[in-house]
């Protein structure tokens, strides 16, 4: 195998294909990545034999072949490299890869290519493309309410529900959860659902005036007709597709029944699919409740964040009453005590509540703009979170509330 190409392209290849490397793996070769030259063209890839991603490099073949170079220290190495061009040779009988660069050599053991495992994705006959932006800004959205506990993998990986006219996101770690939808195809430019106008039967009142949600674009928004699929991607598999969607205007999703791939052109991931059945999670939702607060997003979450500098593990609670034309939040641990007091519009009797600031922090940053709605039952039940403006229903989420521990 010979090959140059320019420090730049490489190293820019070696970063993304360093994100399917397994330096913990049993199989050393995993810690590697393959190169393979072949038509004219550089591939690189790498896996963990559950996620893999391969990306093309611009480069000059001088000759095909393989190999698999270390991952740490060929990325290392180029990194460190004066820009400009490289060349590549591989020794088919010692396995020594050999990198010149001006009138310098630097040499490498690699690992044979027999040992890597070979690209085994099936094929994946489902497919559809979304908009870049789109799709990165829906799985900010939802990752928030993703689990980190392994002991229920489900809850570890979204939900996608695809169908014809629409892609509907759903992620829950039990405590919080985060629904997002976008359309597809024609509707796609169209973005959110709309809501009622005001007057319709179904709608909503003025602010004051009706605590329900917004019902027709909710009902829309949940949609309960059979999807075309329903399959559950691992965390990790979405937010690595967001990254390289940030480099690209469209991506593509490909599935089967046991796998799904996303590609932008040049770079392709794809992982296995959780299995399991993710729970109904549209019995769970509120669909109206008789107190609704509605106050601007952005000074909630600064009101958070700073309380959150006095939440212990022990204690991470933080208080939230509304008054009639406010909502104070406040929080007291050893260290100190916070209060604050933002402007707030209320529809119904007033409560007193507490959330996990972290989840109320992570869930606000999701919302999309400038204001909110908090919807609620009483001080214990899951309270419904919209955004709250006129053009459009396409997120909600839900927030369990979490009384600190010398709360009764």
């Amino acid at each position: 195998m010979r090959l140059s190409t320019a420090k730049e392209s490489l190293i820019q290849g070696l970063q993304i294909a360093a994100r399917g490397v397994s330096p913990r793996s049993p199989m050393a070769v995993l810690a590697g990545i393959y190169f393979d030259c072949r038509g004219g063209q550089l591939m690189l890839r790498s896996t963990d034999l559950d996620f893999s991603v391969q990306c093309l490099v611009p480069a000059q073949v001088l000759e095909e072949g393989s190999t698999v170079i270390p991952a740490k220290y060929i990325t290392d190495f180029t990194r460190l490299l004066p820009d400009g061009r490289m060349e590549i040779t591989v020794d088919e009988v010692t396995n020594i890869a050999s990198i010149t660069y001006g009138n310098s050599e630097f040499n490498i053991n690699c690992y044979h290519p027999a040992d890597f495992p070979e690209q085994s994705l099936p094929v994946l006959e489902q497919s559809l493309t979304l908009s870049s932006d789109r799709f990165r800004q829906a799985v900010r959205q939802v990752i928030f309410a993703v689990s980190s506990q392994d002991s229920r993998p489900v809850f570890t990986g979204v939900l996608l529900e695809i169908r014809p006219d629409s892609l509907t996101m759903v992620a829950t770690d039990t405590f919080r959860l985060a629904v997002k939808r976008l359309a597809l195809g024609e509707n796609e430019e169209a973005g959110a659902v709309k809501q009622p106008a005001e007057g319709d039967a179904a709608a909503a009142g003025p602010p004051g005036e009706n605590a329900g949600p917004p019902g027709a674009g909710l009902a829309e928004l949940l949609e309960e007709s059979d999807p075309l699929a329903e399959i559950i991607v691992p965390a990790r598999t979405l937010q690595e597709a967001s990254r390289i969607a940030a480099s690209a205007e469209k991506i593509s999703l490909s599935y089967s029944a046991t796998h799904v791939a996303f590609s932008t052109g040049d770079i392709t991931i794809s992982s296995r699919l959780i299995k399991g059945k993710f729970p109904p999670f549209r019995q769970i939702i509120p669909l109206r409740q008789p107190t609704v607060v509605r106050l601007n997003t952005a000074a909630l979450l600064s009101a958070a964040e700073r309380c959150s500098l006095l939440a212990v593990d022990t204690n991470p609670a933080v208080g939230f009453i509304m008054n009639q034309d406010s909502v104070t939040v406040n929080i007291k641990s050893e260290t100190g005590w916070i209060r604050e007091e933002l402007p707030a519009e209320l529809s119904g009797p007033p409560l007193q509540t507490y959330f996990n600031v972290k989840y109320l922090s992570d869930m606000l940053k999701a919302v999309p703009g400038e204001n909110i709605a908090l919807h609620f039952e009483d001080p214990v039940s899951p309270v419904l979170v919209l955004a709250d403006q006129a053009e459009g229903l396409d997120f909600l989420s839900i927030l369990v509330p979490a009384y600190p521990k010398n709360q009764s």
